[in-house]
């Protein structure tokens, strides 16, 4: 395990919080996952699908010989960047896209990050995935103290409704209950650990719609950063009727308007026919969180907004 990249435990969907004296529970946090692995005065990172980022976080391997006191340990956690206190997870994944090195050098100065830690996987020569996951936040709260970038994430005890709904207040993305007794099973989803989400609402741009049998069948999604609209997706579940002759009578079938996406949207053989929209219609949607390539998951529309489209911004 030490020094090789492997998959993290996983946690399995779970539809609401629930209070247990048998569990404990832990802010979800918005980010990239990230494995540090410490070898005496080395540090290599790696990401949950088995990709190395130790170029892209600097400031994380400085920090990580400054502060951790000991020769090889192996963390798992998120690395996120903040923005009025809550994670940014566009601005994260800047970050984790960069490869260049002078770029990577001045968005350590732009977008700071912090590596929210939650659990201890080897420590000195020793494995502890077989011990219990109480047992390896007890040694994780003795290596990791608050007061740098890496922060170890605090478990509540039992309480799992009164913290789902202190993240709700704060637009946070869930939280993860885990059982006291679960030892971490490298590579699996497991029923010892349940995310818990809180469904994310936000504006987008329609940049256009699908046309099956004749009719809008769903719309593709786009959001802008500086100047340019990005593709973040596209959305059918919660299109009403009424949603869709509003489409119909306001934005009929035009060949000349040109996709406003600044890159077009990759498209099935069978997704073809197609018609762009120029950038001026906004509509509200519910999922469930942003997939790994900035594209929104489990969407649903919620219906139309008089926002401007140039606040619909990543």
């Amino acid at each position: 395990m030490l020094g090789k990249p492997f998959r993290p435990m996983e946690p399995v969907r779970y539809a609401e919080p629930f209070d247990s004296p048998e569990w404990g529970f832990q802010v979800k946090w918005d980010g990239v996952r990230i494995l540090v692995h410490k070898l005496g005065r080395k540090v290599v990172l790696y990401n949950k699908k088995l990709h190395e980022r130790t170029n892209q976080y600097p400031d994380l391997i400085e920090e990580c010989l400054a502060v951790l006191d000991c020769q090889e340990a192996v963390l798992d956690g998120e690395v996120v960047v903040l923005a009025e206190g809550r994670p940014h997870f566009p601005r994260v994944l800047k970050r984790d896209w960069a490869t260049n090195p002078r770029t990577i050098r001045s968005l350590v100065q732009q977008l700071p990050i912090a590596y929210m830690v939650f659990d201890l996987l080897h420590l000195d020569g020793v494995d502890l995935t077989n011990l219990t996951f109480w047992q390896r936040q007890e040694y994780l709260q003795q290596l990791v103290a608050p007061g740098s970038i890496i922060y170890p994430v605090e478990t509540a005890l039992g309480t799992g409704r009164s913290i789902f709904t202190a993240i709700v207040n704060r637009n946070l993305e869930g939280i993860v209950a885990k059982r006291l007794t679960s030892p971490y099973l490298l590579g699996q989803k497991s029923d010892f650990w349940r995310k818990i989400k809180n469904v994310k609402q936000q504006s987008f741009v329609v940049g256009g719609y699908l046309i099956k049998e004749g009719r809008p069948n769903s719309l593709l999604l786009g959001a802008y950063v500086e100047n340019d609209l990005i593709y973040v997706g596209r959305v059918s579940s919660g299109l009403s009727a009424a949603h869709l002759n509003l489409i119909r009578d306001h934005f009929p079938p035009d060949p000349s308007v040109p996709s406003p996406f600044r890159d077009i949207p990759r498209l099935s053989l069978r997704e073809t026919e197609v018609q762009w929209l120029p950038p001026c219609l906004v509509a509200v949607v519910e999922f469930q969180e942003w997939t790994d390539d900035l594209k929104v998951r489990h969407p649903k529309i919620i219906g139309f907004s008089t926002d401007s489209p140039e606040s619909c911004t990543l």
